[in-house]
């Protein structure tokens, strides 16, 4: 408003703002200054200035007066932090127990009807049911498990 030369006497002024106008020291203003400074309210307030509500700033040098007549402010919506991501599912298994041991029948590890199986592979070698298998079986079952990259890991499979 200082600005725009609406304000005589940046130290004392009386300002009211309604639905329908707006006064500076009892001087009505153009409707065009009337609705710029109604939708700066607005956009600043996040409500409209509705029926007899108003809003008059007084101010006389050394101090100032604010009367929002427009209802009580609703209440700020709290901030919440923000959520953290979701941790990465885990990789699904590359082979299941079924598939394992029709290939360790095939390699002739187990019996066609065996049905427990201990089951240990990492990266210094393979043993099934307690017995410690070749480095060629260790590094197609790597394969097989997708753990053939070299990196450290033990995968350790028991079924009854």
């Amino acid at each position: 408003m200082q600005k725009d030369g609406l304000l005589k006497d940046p130290n004392h002024y009386q300002i009211k703002l309604t639905a329908r106008s707006l006064m500076i020291d009892g001087k009505e203003q153009p409707p065009k200054v009337f609705q710029k400074y109604l939708k700066l309210y607005e956009s600043n307030t996040g409500r409209p200035l509705t029926g007899n509500n108003a809003m008059v700033i007084t101010r006389s040098s050394d101090s100032s007066t604010i009367i929002n007549g427009a209802g009580p402010t609703p209440p700020r919506t709290p901030r919440m932090a923000p959520m953290p991501p979701l941790p990465a599912l885990p990789a699904p298994p590359r082979l299941d127990t079924d598939e394992l041991r029709s290939e360790l029948r095939k390699d002739g590890i187990i019996g066609a009807d065996e049905k427990n199986l201990q089951f240990q592979l990492n990266s210094s070698g393979l043993t099934v049911n307690g017995k410690k298998q070749p480095g060629e079986l260790a590094a197609k079952y790597r394969k097989l498990t997708g753990h053939n990259d070299g990196k450290s890991f033990n995968m350790m499979i028991s079924t009854q």
